[in-house]
């Protein structure tokens, strides 16, 4: 936990330009994540971003979803300073400084995001532990979505998604559900 405290602590200056690099269609993928929201766009929501970093989900969800109110947590001071720096016109944003798994609150929310993150959570006993929880925080009828970079469950798989180019967001996933 140290060595990943670090890690962000000292990459959040030059994160939004490495992670581009290190994760192909990165803008596409949180563009998936974001188009798979299953609400109005008119919709006052609740949203709390899971390892928030510097804002990017947060700000791609406000730029759809005009009047959500969003929870960034993130557990590296100077990631979230970037983040306010960057939602800084959006007074419906707040942030929370810590780690998700010891993340406390009674505020439930619609929808609970998360984007290159949750991967940090390793064993599969935290991992139960750590999704009993979050569903405690999402309202009747929340959603939950995790945007991560995964490998396939057979060489085979991981081989034909490379083939076909990787990642392919959905297009008007909004069509694919219905609002909770």
């Amino acid at each position: 936990m140290e060595q990943m405290y670090e890690h962000f602590q000292n990459e959040a200056e030059e994160f939004d330009v490495l992670i581009r690099k290190l994760i192909p269609r990165y803008d596409e993928m949180l563009d998936a994540l974001v188009d798979a929201l299953p609400f109005e766009r008119t919709s006052i929501i609740g949203v709390l971003d899971l390892g928030a970093g510097t804002g990017a989900v947060a700000q791609r969800i406000l730029e759809y979803f005009p009047n959500a109110h969003i929870t960034c947590l993130d557990m590296s001071p100077n990631m979230l300073r970037i983040a306010k720096a960057r939602l800084a016109a959006n007074n419906s944003v707040s942030f929370e400084l810590g780690s998700f798994e010891e993340f406390v609150t009674m505020q439930e929310y619609d929808a609970v995001v998360s984007s290159l993150a949750l991967h940090h959570v390793v064993a599969d006993r935290d991992k139960i532990s750590f999704y009993r929880k979050l569903r405690s925080w999402l309202r009747p009828g929340g959603v939950f979505f995790n945007a991560d970079v995964v490998l396939g469950s057979t060489a085979y798989s991981q081989a034909l998604h490379i083939e076909r180019g990787g990642f392919r967001p959905l297009r008007n996933a909004r069509t694919l559900f219905s609002a909770p």
